[in-house]
């Protein structure tokens, strides 16, 4: 397993291991990590989204959702995706490269609003993305809300995930042939994620809050 600790990047080096995820990815577009984030770090961000101030968010003609603007949660979950060890592990199991950055997003979807996504393919000319990652933040199991991936042309299913482990992450490939969506929550627990992409080398990476990622840094990765 890998994992994105305190003390920065944990993850098993065994080469079957590895030879797997890389196999997998190749041939089904997707991985699943489980417990990809530091159960010490989930529950500072627990509390933290437990407060903060989701709005309501369109993404025009793909789908509605709450969305949470501008939170210290944001700032470290970004400041851990981009921990350089975890980028080039990234490169070396699903063999799109150069990775040189991730940013994204922290939403909520309730399922008495019936949120979802349209299917779409986040392909970008301006804005280049190599992967996608949605990281669940719900501590509570959701119903529904399954992230499904197909081939554009022949709508083969690639993939129809629950991801419903607390801090479980599915990691997935942004291409032309490839598309996604978010199927609809329902019962009565709201779906939590931090979703984004990992960028090639040289694009642009602005954290909300600079001051924030800076104090995240220092109190995440430090020894003892």
């Amino acid at each position: 397993m890998i994992q994105l600790t305190k003390r920065g990047v944990a993850f098993e080096s065994e080469p079957r291991w590895i030879e797997k995820l890389q196999a997998d990815f190749a041939c089904r577009h997707y991985i699943l990590l489980p417990r990809l984030i530091d159960p010490a770090i989930l529950e500072t961000i627990t509390e933290q989204l437990s407060v903060g101030r989701f709005v309501p968010r369109e993404n025009r003609g793909i789908g509605t959702e709450y969305w949470l603007p501008q939170d210290v949660s944001l700032s470290t979950l970004h400041f851990l995706m981009n921990l350089p060890e975890f980028l080039r592990w990234l490169e070396r199991v699903t063999a799109c490269r150069p990775i040189g950055v991730f940013w994204g997003r922290l939403y909520r979807m309730e399922p008495a609003e019936g949120h979802s996504t349209n299917w779409h393919d986040d392909v970008s000319e301006e804005d280049p993305r190599r992967l996608a990652l949605s990281l669940n933040l719900s501590p509570e199991a959701f119903v529904g809300g399954e992230l499904e991936l197909r081939d554009k042309i022949s709508r083969q299913m690639h993939c129809r995930l629950a991801n419903r482990g607390f801090g479980d992450a599915i990691i997935f490939r942004i291409g032309d042939n490839l598309e996604h969506r978010i199927a609809p929550v329902r019962g009565a627990v709201p779906k939590i994620a931090f979703a984004g992409w990992f960028r090639p080398s040289g694009a642009s990476f602005h954290p909300a809050h600079p001051s924030q990622a800076a104090e995240v840094a220092k109190q995440l990765v430090k020894p003892g």
